[in-house]
């Protein structure tokens, strides 16, 4: 369980294709199917994700989850404002917008339809 958490982070931060046989882990991540875990921030309008985390500091972490972005919850992109600061997003039946700093402390799995 252990290792499949670790492949798991490398590849949310990009590092899926490095070298792992120096953890003799090259053969394992191969078997591994990695779903696409990003930041909210980053996501395009139209974009369709289930909530994984919110990082951060703790007054935020309770602000975003008193506006019904918990872990588990399917959101949607609907649109981002030019410099996409803020975003709007449809979570619950309604829309939220968020500004940038907080889209970035939501980590979410792309839901592939």
């Amino acid at each position: 369980m252990f290792f499949r958490k670790f492949i798991k982070n490398l590849n949310f931060l990009g590092l899926a294709n490095c070298n792992l046989n120096l953890l003799g882990l090259s053969i394992y991540s191969a078997k591994l199917n990695f779903s696409v875990m990003r930041r909210l921030h980053d996501l395009k309008p139209g974009t369709k994700a289930i909530v994984l985390d919110i990082v951060g500091n703790s007054a935020l972490t309770k602000k975003l989850l008193g506006m019904g972005l918990t872990k588990g919850v399917e959101l949607k992109v609907v649109r981002n404002a030019p410099l996409k600061d803020p975003m709007e997003i449809e979570v619950r039946g309604y829309y939220l917008s968020l500004r940038k700093a907080e889209a970035e402390n939501v980590i979410v799995e792309v839901k592939e339809e």
